[in-house]
């Protein structure tokens, strides 16, 4: 497994391996194959069953929007001091000072600082409530993500960063743009590399389970191959590698609840009374926190008010 050497000043560039491409590839190819199989396969049934060009047109259209509620469901969660970027830009990044992380970056053109500035943008996007500001901040995030990849392509923080980022644009874009651009594919690639690299990495994994989980409760199962029993031990090996992390804690809870599986729930719940116990590293995790505590009384409040604030996430 490539890994990189120095943790002082600018990081070298470390190729993955030629084995991890081609298993990648392989990886990526038959996502593709198995989408298109399962599209053209509803496309046949229903022409096989003399509907109508408009209703296979409207069909299509399902499919884009489906697309999109899937790759909206990738969640943000943005990870404490998992690597050695600079201490100025960290301190900034726990503050809230997102413009300053950005210029630090700037300044310092390493790939942890990079990838640091990558998750200052998606935390700006994330709690944006404007949709087209929301979707700039997280383009934004995207650029910086792939500029440490440029440097490092094994920067695991990096990857995580671009696929919440290419997450974050599908969720405040039209859902045609989001099929076309291939966004919930590109997402899971990076979630893909970012767990061949560091299979223990606990935002790794918690980022994956919520996307098993979402993407199969939206019904892409089937296009993409989402496994809900697969995302629930993803969060539970998460939890246990960090169980004091506020946004793993929140995110896994979220999802598990949005799943509606009730010996699942227990586990949710344990979740949610931790993001809302813990205490929260950065300015980010206490604007989570602030969820948390919202989720949790709509729990209380019944079921209904529940399903609304699931529903309401974006």
């Amino acid at each position: 497994m490539a890994r990189r050497c120095s943790r002082k000043g600018a990081l070298a560039a470390t190729p993955r391996p030629t084995t991890f491409d081609a298993q990648l590839q392989l990886t990526v190819t038959a996502r593709k194959i198995k989408q298109m199989e399962a599209v053209l396969a509803a496309i046949t049934t229903r022409r096989r069953h003399n509907e109508s060009v408009a209703g296979i047109f409207s069909f299509l259209f399902r499919q884009f929007g489906a697309l999109w509620t899937i790759v909206a469901a990738t969640p943000a969660v943005l990870p404490t001091n998992v690597f050695a970027a600079d201490e100025a830009a960290l301190k900034a990044y726990a503050d809230g000072a997102y413009a300053d992380v950005v210029a630090r970056a700037d300044i310092v053109e390493n790939p942890d600082t990079y990838a640091l500035a990558a998750r200052a943008l998606n935390a700006v996007a994330y709690f944006e409530p404007d949709r087209r500001e929301a979707r700039g901040a997280a383009q934004k995030a995207q650029d910086y993500a792939e500029k440490a990849l440029t440097l490092d392509s094994a920067h695991v923080e990096a990857h995580l960063q671009a696929a919440i980022a290419i997450a974050l644009r599908g969720a405040v874009s039209a859902p045609a743009s989001t099929f076309f651009n291939n966004l919930p594919a590109r997402a899971r690639d990076h979630v893909d590399h970012a767990l061949w690299l560091d299979p223990e990495n606990p935002w790794a994994l918690s980022t994956s389970a919520a996307w098993n989980l979402e993407v199969y409760r939206r019904g892409g199962g089937m296009l993409y191959g989402a496994k809900p029993e697969k995302g629930y031990q993803e969060f539970l090996k998460a939890r246990t590698l960090a169980p004091e992390n506020v946004a793993v804690a929140y995110e896994g809870a979220l999802r598990v609840l949005a799943s509606r599986r009730e010996e699942w729930r227990a586990a949710a719940l344990k979740a949610l009374a931790d993001a809302v116990a813990k205490a929260p590293t950065s300015m980010f995790e206490q604007r989570i926190q602030d969820r948390a505590r919202a989720l949790q009384s709509a729990v209380e409040a019944g079921a209904q008010s529940e399903r609304d604030f699931i529903k309401a996430q974006r």
